[in-house]
């Protein structure tokens, strides 16, 4: 076996290693969140559960203020790792810098702003104006804290080694069940519930980089290493993912905000409980796609590819079967799931499964574009994708959901999706295939 022929094997061992065990974790923290939000709605009751995923659903910014670092760690790092191991630790600093300083200046932002909102526009019933802020505050700190912590976890996966992050953050979701749990049987109030149940990645990101520092599978971070040139690129790179990350969460997680200004925050319950199960799911495929990331980006490094066009047949393949399995599952099991889970009926309609049914598929041809786009440094290209995407999906939002209530909102996302990122995003895709890989059918 030559060279070349063993890297790839060993390459693609890694990625599947990878895989396995993200689908594993991914059922994992899965589970634990749908028993979390079943023992919530029964804990707190409809008007404070409502509440609670209006706050989780804003909870789903702060990723954002990575500066697009996660991603830039994935493609940077993915190709440097085992190539250029000096570079490696300069961009892992940089990065580092960069999201401890964005963490802090965020979390400032929350101590000054939280206590200013009134919460005038939600009806949040018997629930105090002091515990809808207590509330948002706590969950949007673990939010925050959650973003340097985990960094650790981002620079493991760019060694291609994601198996040990997702044996960690599983355990770590099963610990942050219990604790949510404790709380519970202790009768503590929706703000200490809640800010356990998003506790499991922060506990799971500070075991990683005591694990990462300790196997040699991270660089540490120094402040020698980190240069104005390094720190200026990273940004750059970073800002584009931010963009595109920006308009990813306005796609997913959007549509809970926009019910709930468009029907009220009573309607938020049922829809994002059937619109979990979607969600869910792209977990699933973030679990089976996300390994071939940092592997993509060397072998872009490496310029095999051959390799990369077969990668991308293969996993658009995995796409299409588990979106089409997913969505006749959730077509055919979905209201008995719904049921089960929030402890009686209510919560689901046919129109609602329908939907998400059409969202699975659509959730996960994103996805996959989402991941080789950015894996083969074509950032300004996905940006582009998701902007043009989110422009469209807003007003379709508020027009359809106006027209058809919650339905319309899952629809308009669908719709948006499959009709502009997917055919825009595979333009792209076919493209670098057929430029770089000219004597292969790209797809």
């Amino acid at each position: 076996m030559d060279d070349l022929a063993r890297l790839r094997k060993d390459r693609g061992a890694k990625a599947k290693r990878t895989g396995v065990w993200g689908v594993i974790y991914q059922g994992v923290y899965a589970a634990t969140q749908l028993v979390a939000l079943g023992m919530l709605v029964r804990y707190v009751g409809r008007e404070q559960y409502g509440l609670w995923m209006t706050i989780l659903a804003v909870t789903t910014w702060a990723p954002v203020a990575n500066l697009g670092q996660t991603s830039v760690l994935l493609t940077r790092l993915g190709a440097l790792a085992h190539t250029d191991r000096p570079s490696a630790g300069r961009v892992f600093s940089a990065s580092t810098v960069l999201v401890t300083s964005a963490a802090a200046v965020l979390l400032l932002i929350i101590a000054l702003c939280v206590p200013l909102v009134s919460w005038s526009g939600l009806p949040v019933g018997d629930a105090s104006l002091w515990l809808a802020q207590a509330t948002a505050a706590v969950a949007l700190t673990v939010s925050v804290l959650t973003l340097p912590a985990v960094f650790a976890g981002c620079a493991i996966f760019a060694h291609q080694r994601g198996d040990l992050v997702h044996m960690i953050m599983s355990a770590a979701s099963l610990i942050g069940l219990a604790a949510m749990a404790i709380a519970m049987r202790l009768q503590q109030p929706l703000w200490v519930v809640g800010g356990l149940s998003l506790a499991g990645p922060l506990l799971g990101g500070l075991t990683l980089w005591w694990l990462g520092l300790a196997t040699g599978l991270m660089p540490r971070p120094r402040w020698a290493l980190v240069d104005r040139k390094t720190l200026t690129n990273l940004m750059k790179t970073g800002l584009v993912f931010f963009l595109t990350d920006a308009a990813a969460i306005l796609l997913l997680r959007s549509p809970d905000v926009i019910v709930a200004s468009v029907d009220g925050v009573d309607a938020v319950g049922p829809f994002a409980s059937v619109g979990r199960l979607p969600l869910l799911l792209v977990a699933v495929f973030q679990a089976v796609l996300l390994p071939f990331w940092p592997a993509l980006g060397e072998a872009a490094q490496r310029r095999d590819y051959e390799w990369i066009r077969r990668t991308a047949r293969y996993t658009l393949v995995l796409v299409l079967s588990l979106g089409t399995l997913a969505a006749a599952g959730i077509g055919v099991a979905g209201t008995a799931v719904v049921e089960v889970w929030m402890g009686g009926p209510g919560f689901s309609t046919p129109g609602l499964l329908a939907a998400a049914c059409l969202q699975t598929l659509s959730l996960g041809l994103f996805f996959w574009l989402f991941v080789l786009l950015g894996a083969l440094s074509m950032q300004r290209q996905l940006a582009v994708v998701a902007g043009v995407t989110t422009l469209i999906f807003l007003p379709l939002a508020f027009l359809s959901g106006t027209w058809l209530g919650p339905v319309g909102v899952a629809l308009a996302q669908a719709l948006a999706l499959l009709c502009c990122a997917v055919p825009l995003g595979t333009l792209v895709l076919y493209r670098y295939l057929a430029e770089h890989a000219p004597r292969c059918p790209p797809l």
